[in-house]
Parts: structure tokens; C-alpha cells; sequence
């Protein structure tokens, strides 16, 4: 591997980078396949892969007889952390077949895309790029998941969601490794995530952040290219106090969404056990602040469309604000628009207001 490239991932790195993608769970709904999975020992029980209704060896156990036999008639998952394309490669030429995946550079790359199998990219890219493209940009705890949920519920706005997550910033960090290319990945995204010929997604502050500096100066101006071509939806709360006690409370509970009322009790109780810290909560204020001024900075230089909607607003009518949006995203607004109004409930109690208050009177805020 070329010498600048920066330290293999250790298992701890792929383990957290990976984690939401539920490998094990993917593997395990295709046991009835003759599997056999390749990579460090400690690497496979980071991920929950050293056990299963699998074959498991290590990397150097690859070349003897008895495995080579079993591969031949064999789906075969390598996870190298060093150069896994080029593992992959080599083991599909020795073993005349194409049924051998990198877990990395395509297994994990396809969970990213909505794909269910590593085998399908090539497909993906035949898909036709929608004509209608468009990003939401939030800050965390703005309210932009209930928002997009509104949007995906008319049925005619596309599937907002967040694409951008840990994966995809753990794979842009060992790009070169894994043979992950930023702006292909998007351009994929676009054609298998796309419905009813929109493309909608959701993207955050905080995963921005982690995935900022692990870009090229050629991916970051592929990827502005591509920006060119979307319309952006900024959706920002008004009260940064309020938003900032709500990240504060998500982070400390670890609890970001309650869909149903049963969820609401053990959240009350696991928020009850946490006490006010107000340099944690001005320093996160102070960072929502920066992140929406960043996103206003780089929204001027885009040269794309903008449509700005606050949170509040939206709350006090939420079928304005998808009204607002479809006029927006479509140029008029269909007369079958229908929204679908969410299952999330609000998570702020008299804690929040309580920490909200203090946090305005102990720094001099007023938003």
C-alpha cells in the first residue's frame, strides 16, 4: 500500500464506523447460502462475524486446499483492512468465479445505498437520475426529522432521510483502502434512493463535521458540482437555547427520537437522573450557532435554489410548510398532496424548560 495513506482502521474504528449497518444480522439472513467469511479474527468479532452458520478463516488460511475447494462452490466475504479491493481481486481470479465481496469496499458500501446484496452496484449505476434532487440542511435537534417525515408521507416528495451517517464518514476516512470514492457514492445514492423520480435527503451538522476533513480537493469539487444541481431546503429552529437543551438531553440520554407514547416513561426516567452542566450546554449552543451561519455561507455560494422554513413555524402549521416545500420542490403544488401527520412526539418537559431558563439567565441569551 502506498506509504501516505494513513494507519489501518483498528477493529475498534470498523466496529463503531460500521455498526449500524447490522452485518451480522445481514449475514445471518443469508445463511442458507454456503458462506465463508476471511479477515483478522479480532476484526470478524468486533463486527459479531467470528461465530455463525458460516465458514470463518483467517486471511492467510485462504490458500489451502481444503478451503480453495470449499470456495469454488462458495459466496466469499473478505474484509482486509489493508487493501481489500485488491485481496478481493486476486481471490476472484485464483478462484474463476465473481462471487467473492469485499465486506467493506461492497457489502458495507451497498447497506449505505438501501441495497440488500454487494453484488447489485453495477446494476445501480444503470438507474436513471431522477429530475427532481434536493437536500434539507439541519442542525441536530432542529426538528428536521419529524419535518422529513411529513415530506415522505405525501407520497410525492421523495424519501428524505439521513444517507449521510457514520458509515459513509468512516468509509470516506479509508477511502484509499477501501476503494470508496465520495462523489460515485453519492451519484449512486441519488439513482437507488429516488422515488416517483425525486431524490430527497437529510443532511446534519454533525456527520458534515466528521466528514469535511477526510474529503479531496477533487472530491469536495465533484461533490459541489453535484450540489449545483439539487435545491436545498434549510429548515432551522428559532430557540438555539431550546434546540441546544435538546441535543444536551439526547447526548446525555442517549435517547434522539420517541415514536410511541409506551417509549415516553423509561425516558422521563433515564432524563430525571441528569443535571444541568452549563459550559457543556453553552458550548453547544455556541456550535449550532456557527454550524447554521456555515450552512448560510455556503447555501449563498452554491447557486442553487433555497427555500428557508423555521421550525416553529412549521409546528404551528405543519401542512403549510409541506405546501410550502412541494410549491418549492415541484413548481405547484399537486391537489392529491396529502400529509401524513408523524408519530414522533415532543421529548421537552419542565426539565428542558427548566435547564432552557437557567441557560438564558447564567450566559445572557435570548435565542
Amino acid at each position: 500500500m502506498p506509504s501516505h495513506l494513513p494507519a489501518s482502521p483498528s477493529e475498534r474504528e470498523i466496529a463503531r464506523g460500521l455498526k449500524e449497518l447490522k452485518l451480522k444480522d445481514w449475514f445471518s439472513g443469508h445463511s442458507s447460502d454456503a458462506l465463508v467469511i476471511s479477515g483478522p479474527a479480532a476484526v470478524l468479532d468486533s463486527l459479531g462475524l467470528a461465530t455463525g452458520l458460516w465458514t470463518v478463516c483467517d486471511l492467510p488460511d485462504l490458500a489451502s486446499d481444503a478451503l480453495q475447494n470449499k470456495m469454488r462452490s462458495a459466496s466469499v466475504y473478505i474484509l482486509d483492512p489493508d487493501d481489500e479491493p485488491s485481496t478481493v481481486m486476486c481471490l476472484r481470479e485464483s478462484l474463476g468465479h465473481d462471487r467473492v465481496y469485499g465486506i467493506i469496499s461492497e457489502l458495507a458500501v451497498a447497506r449505505t445505498l438501501g441495497l440488500d446484496a454487494a453484488g447489485v452496484i453495477a446494476d445501480a449505476r444503470r438507474l436513471p437520475l431522477p429530475g427532481v434532487r434536493y437536500a434539507v440542511l439541519s442542525t441536530a435537534r432542529s426538528g428536521s426529522t419529524w419535518f422529513c417525515h411529513l415530506l415522505q408521507s405525501t407520497g410525492l416528495l421523495g424519501m428524505p432521510r439521513e444517507h449521510l451517517r457514520p458509515p459513509v464518514v468512516f468509509l470516506a476516512r479509508h477511502a484509499e483502502r477501501f476503494g470508496f470514492s465520495p462523489p460515485d457514492w453519492a451519484d449512486l445514492l441519488i439513482r437507488t434512493a429516488a422515488s416517483g423520480g425525486v431524490f430527497g435527503t437529510k443532511i446534519i451538522d454533525d456527520f458534515v463535521d466528521g466528514l469535511l476533513p477526510a474529503l479531496s480537493g477533487r472530491d469536495i469539487a465533484a461533490l459541489a458540482g453535484l450540489a449545483g444541481t439539487f435545491r436545498f431546503i434549510h429548515f432551522e429552529r428559532r430557540d438555539k437555547v431550546a434546540q441546544a437543551v435538546s441535543k444536551f438531553m439526547a447526548t446525555r440520554t442517549h435517547v434522539w427520537h420517541l415514536r410511541e407514547r409506551t417509549d415516553d416513561a423509561a425516558y422521563r426516567q433515564r432524563a430525571a437522573d441528569i443535571a444541568y452542566d452549563g459550559p457543556a450546554l453553552k458550548a453547544i449552543h455556541d456550535g449550532l450557532v456557527a454550524n447554521e451561519a456555515r450552512y448560510r455561507v455556503f447555501l449563498r455560494g452554491a447557486g442553487a435554489p433555497v427555500l428557508h422554513l423555521v421550525y416553529e413555524d412549521a409546528v404551528a402549521d405543519p401542512d403549510a410548510a409541506v405546501r410550502r416545500a412541494a410549491r418549492f420542490l415541484l413548481g405547484v403544488v399537486p391537489d392529491d398532496l396529502a400529509v401524513v401527520h408523524s408519530s414522533f412526539h415532543t421529548m421537552a418537559d419542565d426539565r428542558n424548560a427548566a435547564f432552557a431558563a437557567r441557560l438564558r439567565s447564567d450566559y445572557g441569551l435570548s435565542a
